[in-house]
């Protein structure tokens, strides 16, 4: 009866375990379906939205690409020198010709963008044309310039009305009748010029590379699990998924390379809608409508209107995620969830039959320090900060995934090696010693408290980092843990915030702030240690002048010229400073007043023959000069010796300018 009994209730036991068991496992399975489904739904919308954003994203692009374009044809239009040529009242045209042919020359170099800038007079000859060639401009001579009549551009162009733009289509360009290679993707700009009583006199066309557009879709294309893809209103590649599908309707042996043979169930719906996004048996597509001759893409006036070349001008970018790549997403997070769960009914197998065979408590306790352990691994391995260990003598016993990133070796190079290999000398000397204090009499003069010091990388390069050791002792022996951070970043921007708050932001030499602060300092260790000390106050002369005449950015450029040369005058212990608008203010310390005025003269006389060139013209200003030195008495604060050189100043400015002025007490008897 009682082995009955026992195995009755053993039975019992059993099934009851069993109904439990398989109750949870049910459970198990059936909430990770619904996890799976939901995580599987928002990957689709995460998916989904990111094509949304990027193809919004390259249309920005676009809009803005159209934009510059435009505002740099309207510039190069209005050149003052273009205006000389055309019009009949100025006959100097050849010294305007070559000013405007310099001025283009700049444009086409600087920008990079466009591949010629031309202007064709009325009978379609070619009057300046300048090339991008490999990257470098190169004005085409007289005897290279063509007639372009017969070009499409040119008439249409030339019949716009005022204040119209021309724009061509995207396509490849010619040359002698082929297309050029290798291959170079054109936009032409195109708009008429008018002389000063309203009559046309040629046009200005603006050819842009369209492969910085082009390129663009590639680089936007940040993984290799999607394309993004444009093609014209007839459906030929501008951008393909391989470059021989492109071009279809340049070439005649490529005529059928269009999207309606690659995907036709999509060109279907892509050809007839403004935008939309939809999956069907090829993958993913997420496409919008590019309108180069619309609004859409011109929002920078009011008052310019394109030619429409084609009422279908279009273009359509489409960014295509195939199917296999969805389905593989899918399918790896389903893969994971089943082994998720076949490894979670083995753990549960595994604590009910542990339980069953009363070794659960022992089971549990082992259990939860191996997930302790793998908790700490885990940490240690995906933790962000650098985690080295190391013995009492200085050996290196681990080193964590992000400590092998940050100083640059493998995991076999530096386990086993001194703590020296990564600290360098005078720190790793220092860290030893704190290290031997402490295992000798438990003093925590570093343990467990974050300190900076340098680090150094297998390549050698020597880089801040914050370390912060902890210690255990096992066994009698001693386990140093240090968690490192690399500080690279936050010591940057510690040192930009600091020269942020100390320069100015045009000239580049220090501001009124520090100007204040600096001199404070100085005038009291001048007057504590009876040393010497001058003050420069300088002022340019007829500086408004400059604005008025040629603009602020002139003004701008005066006032770094003035202040490149007084730093290059100055010594290495001297303050330039910009006090405020066109004055600048030297520190000289330990010098006395005849120095002061010698480098007072100095600079006055480098500034005077000093001549600034901007936008063509040539700007010349003098400057005044105020010195101030200390002498009995003193001045009471940085205010009164301020004062003393602006009282000097002025009386240079009013004695005539482009003087300087040394401070004494009779000056101050007549100011007063």
């Amino acid at each position: 009866m009682k082995y009955k009994a026992a195995k009755l209730e053993r039975k019992k036991l059993t099934i009851l375990i069993a109904l439990v068991f398989l109750s949870i496992v049910t459970t198990l399975i059936t909430a990770s379906y619904v996890i799976f489904r939901i995580e599987a739904d928002a990957n689709h919308k995460t998916v989904s939205s990111q094509q949304t954003n990027e193809i919004s994203q390259q249309q920005d692009l676009f809009r803005l690409t159209f934009e510059t374009i435009e505002a740099d044809l309207n510039l190069l239009a209005g050149h003052n020198d273009l205006s000389h040529l055309i019009n009949t009242y100025d006959k100097d045209k050849k010294t305007h010709l070559v000013a405007l042919q310099d001025e283009l020359f700049h444009f086409i170099d600087h920008k990079k963008t466009y591949d010629k800038v031309r202007f064709i007079n009325m009978a379609g000859d070619e009057v300046i044309r300048v090339n991008n060639e490999q990257g470098k401009a190169r004005i085409v001579p007289p005897e290279e310039l063509q007639n372009k009549a017969n070009r499409y551009y040119f008439d249409t162009t030339l019949n716009l009305k005022r204040n119209q733009i021309f724009i061509s289509p995207l396509d490849l360009n010619m040359e002698r009748g082929e297309v050029e290679s290798p291959q170079k993707p054109i936009i032409r700009f195109g708009l008429s010029i008018y002389d000063q009583h309203g009559n046309k006199q040629g046009i200005f066309v603006l050819s842009y590379l369209a492969e910085n557009l082009l390129h663009s879709l590639k680089l936007n294309a940040k993984t290799k699990d999607h394309h993004l893809l444009l093609v014209n209103a007839d459906g030929y590649w501008l951008k393909a998924i391989s470059p021989k599908e492109e071009w279809g309707f340049m070439y005649k042996e490529k005529e059928n390379e269009v999207m309606a043979m690659k995907f036709p169930l999509a060109w279907k719906k892509i050809s007839t809608q403004e935008s939309g996004q939809f999956v069907n048996n090829k993958g993913m597509f997420t496409f919008n409508s590019i309108h180069p001759l619309s609004n859409q893409l011109n929002t920078s006036t009011n008052f310019m209107h394109y030619q429409v070349l084609s009422n279908n001008y279009v273009w359509k970018i489409i960014s295509f995620h195939p199917l296999d790549k969805l389905v593989a997403h899918k399918n790896a997070t389903l893969k994971r969830y089943i082994w998720m769960n076949i490894f979670l009914i083995l753990v549960l197998a595994i604590t009910f039959f542990s339980f069953f065979r009363l070794k659960l408590k022992a089971l549990d306790s082992r259990r939860a320090l191996k997930e302790k352990d793998a908790l700490v691994h885990n940490v240690v391995k995906t933790a962000f900060d650098g985690i080295v260990t190391i013995n009492a003598y200085g050996v290196i016993t681990s080193f964590n995934p992000a400590a092998l990133a940050m100083f640059g070796y493998e995991k076999h190079e530096v386990i086993g090696e001194n703590i020296k290999l990564i600290i360098p000398s005078p720190h790793h000397e220092k860290h030893s010693y704190y290290l031997a204090r402490y295992i000798k009499t438990l003093e925590p003069h570093i343990i467990g408290i974050p300190r900076e010091l340098e680090g150094v990388s297998k390549s050698g390069e020597k880089f801040p980092i914050e370390l912060c050791v902890s210690a255990k002792e096992s066994d009698d022996e001693w386990l140093f843990i240090g968690m490192i951070r690399d500080i690279r970043e936050r010591k940057a921007m510690q040192e930009k915030l600091e020269r942020m708050a100390t320069t100015d932001d045009l000239t580049q030499v220090y501001n009124r702030g520090f100007f204040s602060q600096q001199l404070k300092h100085e005038l009291n260790r001048a007057t504590r240690y009876n040393q010497k000390l001058s003050l420069i106050l300088l002022d340019v002369d007829w500086f408004k002048s400059v604005n008025d005449e040629f603009g602020h950015p002139a003004g701008d450029a005066m006032l770094v010229t003035i202040a490149r040369a007084a730093k290059k005058m100055s010594r290495d212990i001297d303050f330039v400073t910009r006090y405020g608008g066109e004055e600048f203010a030297i520190i000289l310390p330990e010098t006395d007043q005849e120095n002061a005025f010698i480098c007072a003269e100095r600079l006055r006389k480098e500034i005077a023959g000093i001549t600034v060139v901007y936008d063509g013209n040539r700007i010349q200003r003098t400057i005044s000069i105020g010195v101030a030195c200390l002498s009995a008495p003193y001045p009471k604060d940085i205010d009164h010796f301020i004062k003393m050189a602006d009282d000097a100043l002025y009386h240079a400015k009013k004695t005539g300018r482009n003087k300087s002025v040394v401070w004494t007490q009779a000056l101050n008897q007549r100011a007063n």
